[in-house]
């Protein structure tokens, strides 16, 4: 396995071997990455593909400085574009201080812009940044990815919306105020991320797929 000092990206379209995980490492073992396209290759989800060719539309970035360490992902629909440009801008920009609070982190996020073009392709978008020093959180969610604390009990962190963004569409950008969070955790905590590719892995039917109590 590879180790990585700080920064982990990973994109959807170097990961469309079915039946195959591969994942990434940070200095340390403090934080790990994995992505993978799934085992079905008959999935419904196809039909909402850009290019069936192409049918991980998913990308994440990991940050892990040992005491801040901050999760994005972003679950493209129609198209990978949006969500590879997106968390390429981010990783490509980050900044030597990581945003400190909600506004920062919003200003963050538009500053990650490409020239306006018509594309199709929407993404979610979850990022957030957790200081280990005092075991505070805050972060951003756009659509249904998702952040959970792993203690003894499982806990989602972030709000689910219905909204989706584009780095090619400035106004996108713009967060509402119900699009962020803050939380706590403790030094026994996992803090996990991930698409619904996880949490809805029975397509269309969360109720039927890996839920908290699976843990």
């Amino acid at each position: 396995m590879t180790i990585y000092k700080r920064i982990i990206q990973m994109l959807g379209k170097d990961h469309i071997q079915y039946g195959i995980y591969s994942s990434k490492i940070i200095e340390g073992n403090t934080s790990l990455a994995a992505m993978s396209v799934g085992a079905d290759r008959k999935s419904p989800s196809l039909r909402y593909k850009g290019d069936k060719r192409m049918p991980n539309e998913d990308a994440l970035l990991l940050y892990d400085d040992h005491r801040f360490v901050l999760h994005a992902i972003a679950d493209a629909h129609f198209g990978h574009s949006s969500s590879h440009q997106l968390i390429q801008g981010l990783a490509s920009s980050l900044p030597n201080t990581l945003p400190s609070n909600i506004d920062e982190l919003k200003r963050f996020l538009r500053s990650i812009r490409h020239p306006p073009m018509s594309c199709a392709s929407r993404t979610t978008l979850m990022i957030s940044i957790f200081d280990r020093k005092r075991m505070e959180g805050f972060g951003i969610s756009i659509g249904d990815s998702s952040q959970f604390l792993v203690s003894q009990m499982v806990r989602r962190l972030n709000p689910h919306t219905h909204r989706y963004i584009s780095p090619r569409q400035l106004s996108s950008l713009d967060v509402h105020e119900d699009e962020t969070f803050v939380f706590e955790g403790n030094p026994d905590s996992l803090l996990v991320s991930c698409s619904d590719g996880v949490d809805e892995c029975h397509y269309r039917a969360p109720e039927k797929s890996i839920r908290p109590k699976h843990q």
